[in-house]
């Protein structure tokens, strides 16, 4: 019985919590000093690929601070369609090894 009585006593204090904070919600706004206007501001960054008609893949800096490459080699690899052969030779699929 004792288990009982604890437990509705926690649901009382939970249901009249949450009565109090409905009656705060409830309260009108006062909307004599807002303005009608809004202004929005922000920069565009353009982004390469969506400019040209091609398929490209494009490295810039901001590619190779974001991956940690250390040079064009390991950014190469990165890139699809492109692959190295001993290190030194670019070879781009689809098109003759020479």
């Amino acid at each position: 019985m004792k288990k009982f009585t604890s437990w509705a006593r926690y649901a009382a204090l939970g249901t009249t919590a949450l009565t109090g904070m409905g009656s705060a919600l409830a309260q009108e706004l006062d909307i004599s000093g807002i303005s009608d206007e809004i202004v929005v501001r922000g920069a565009r960054i353009p982004d390469e690929k969506r400019a040209t008609s091609e398929i490209s893949s494009i490295l810039d800096e901001a590619s190779f601070q974001r991956t940690g490459d250390s040079d064009i080699g390991d950014a190469l690899r990165r890139v699809t369609g492109l692959s190295l052969s001993q290190g030194k030779f670019v070879i781009v699929r689809g098109l003759n090894e020479r």
